[in-house]
C-alpha cells in the first residue's frame, strides 16, 4: 500500500508542475517574427531617446 501512496503523490506533483509550466507559457508573448521586430524597434527607440536625453544634458552643461 505504501508504494501506491508514493506513486499517487508523485503523479499529483507532476500534475502540479505541468500546470505551473503551462501557466508560465501562457503568459509569454508569441514568438512570431512580427513581435520580435516590434520589440527590437521599441528597444532602438528607447536607445535613441536616452541618447537624445544625454545629448540635451551635455548641451545644457556646455553653456
Amino acid at each position: 500500500m505504501g508504494s501506491f501512496r508514493f506513486w499517487q503523490n508523485l503523479a499529483m506533483t507532476n500534475e502540479r508542475v505541468n500546470i505551473t509550466i503551462n501557466a508560465l507559457n501562457a503568459n509569454k508573448e508569441p514568438k512570431s517574427h512580427f513581435t520580435k521586430k516590434k520589440k527590437k524597434k521599441r528597444l532602438q527607440n528607447k536607445l535613441k531617446l536616452t541618447l537624445a536625453k544625454q545629448k540635451a544634458y551635455l548641451d545644457t552643461r556646455k553653456n
